[in-house]
């Protein structure tokens, strides 16, 4: 029983640790759409929050310092979310899709894609 624990935890560091590596890297000009996987991923993840309210703070506070807005926060799992997020309003309007991982105990951005300009 002790084994398949540590197994279980050894397994879920891995996976934790490989986070950034599992979401593809935009070259300048694509878009979100150019990643299928993206938006496959943001209509799958939860709308109730899977953390704390202080998780929901840092996150949007997190996000403001790129300066975008939060318009919504959708969870993958504890430590993983993506927000829909925006910049603007009216002529130079930008919509984003933006993942965050909380690792040792801090939320960081691991990418942003470009989903929309107006």
């Amino acid at each position: 029983m002790h084994y398949n624990i540590c197994l279980l935890v050894v397994a879920a560091t891995i996976l934790t640790a490989c986070a950034s590596e599992r979401w593809p890297v935009p070259a300048d000009g694509q878009w979100a759409s150019d990643f299928p996987v993206v938006e496959k991923r943001y209509k799958a993840a939860a709308k109730n929050s899977l953390g704390t309210a202080q998780d929901l703070a840092e996150i949007e506070n997190r996000v403001r310092q790129e300066p975008l807005h939060v318009r919504e926060i959708r969870w993958l799992s504890p430590t993983e979310v993506m927000v829909d997020a925006d910049w603007g309003r009216g002529l130079g309007y930008e919509e984003y899709y933006c993942v965050l991982e909380k690792k040792a105990g801090r939320w960081r951005m691991v990418e942003r894609y470009l989903g929309a300009v107006s």
